[in-house]
């Protein structure tokens, strides 16, 4: 330290180089933490990416986009690998559901319609395709896991019904507003007549004082 300088030379000397042996041993083990510090990164769990391995006779079809181009409408409905076979079924099913209410929403351009038109399980295994039916192993890495796929078909006598529903519904909303205009109406024209029948009978009673007078 300079300012250690000050007093007898001999021992300002071996202070002086006592001093800087320990500032350079500080200062050699601050370079190691910062060293550390800049050399070991923050702990952040890395991101996994699973991939998966499936047989040589997986149909060509599951992979497949909806197609809705002929009069006939194909939606290929696959379920994420599960860990077993039965769940790789309900998988399945929940995941037919969502793609039937994605298509009545696509065919009636509504965000909301699966909401208004009731979609059960019957009416989705009366669309399921036949012929379309697949359950099969994936393999990640070592482990083996279960899918299941089937396609949903839609003919043109569905869309007609769907959109016919739809108009059914849209039809009672205007009702039910008409009704709603039409008791607001009603209960005006209570009060205002009401009001008027209390008005001409306080005039009544007057014109009778005054004649009474």
């Amino acid at each position: 330290m300079a300012f250690i300088t000050v007093g007898i030379a001999a021992k300002t000397s071996a202070a002086v180089s006592t001093d800087a042996e320990i500032t350079s041993d500080a200062g050699t083990v601050v370079d190691q933490v910062a060293t550390e510090s800049v050399a070991k990164p923050l702990s952040v769990a890395p991101s996994i990416a699973v991939a998966f391995t499936y047989p040589p006779n997986r149909p060509s079809w599951v992979d497949h986009q909806p197609d809705m181009s002929g009069d006939l409408h194909r939606w290929p409905v696959v379920s994420t690998p599960a860990s077993t076979a039965e769940l790789s079924r309900q998988g399945l099913a929940a995941q037919l559901r969502a793609a039937a209410e994605t298509y009545v929403e696509t065919i009636l351009g509504e965000a909301n319609a699966a909401s208004v038109i009731t979609i059960d399980d019957d009416w989705i295994e009366s669309h399921l395709s036949a012929d379309l039916q697949y359950e099969g192993e994936v393999f990640a890495g070592d482990e083996v896991m279960y899918e299941s796929a089937t396609q949903l078909l839609f003919e043109p006598t569905d869309r007609q019904s769907i959109q016919t529903r739809w108009k059914s519904h849209q039809v009672g909303e205007r009702l039910v507003g008409l009704a709603i205009v039409a008791f607001i109406g009603g209960a005006l024209l209570f009060v205002t007549t009401a009001g008027m029948s209390v008005v001409v009978r306080r005039a009544e009673r007057r014109v009778t004082q005054a004649l009474d007078q």
